[in-house]
């Protein structure tokens, strides 16, 4: 039998994430850049609908040793976090690991 995430084939999560952002999901930047983004808070609560509790993340300090980290480049301040993210199949197995700092 195959594995699933939610129910769903390995195959079927992965189409969905790959679509899992819509046009209409775009927020724009209320200053004179009107630059494009998506909130992050749209981000995580589309991906925890499709993948419920078999979604982990996790906090993780940096290589200084924080949490978090705060700077500005290019007149914007950036908030710098790495975080792990652990996809699991229905059975409670792994499907998936990704950390990345953002």
């Amino acid at each position: 039998m195959n594995k699933t995430i939610q129910g769903k084939s390995q195959k079927d999560i992965f189409f969905e994430l790959s679509g899992i952002l819509k046009l209409e999901d775009y927020k724009f930047k209320e200053d004179t850049t009107h630059q494009a983004y998506f909130p992050s808070a749209t981000v995580f609560n589309k991906v925890r609908d499709l993948l419920g509790f078999n979604l982990e993340t996790e906090a993780i300090p940096l290589p200084n040793g924080k949490l978090f980290d705060v700077t500005k480049e290019c007149n914007q301040v950036v908030v710098s976090a790495l975080v792990r993210t652990t996809i699991k199949y229905d059975d409670g197995g792994h499907f998936s690991h990704y950390k990345n700092s953002n």
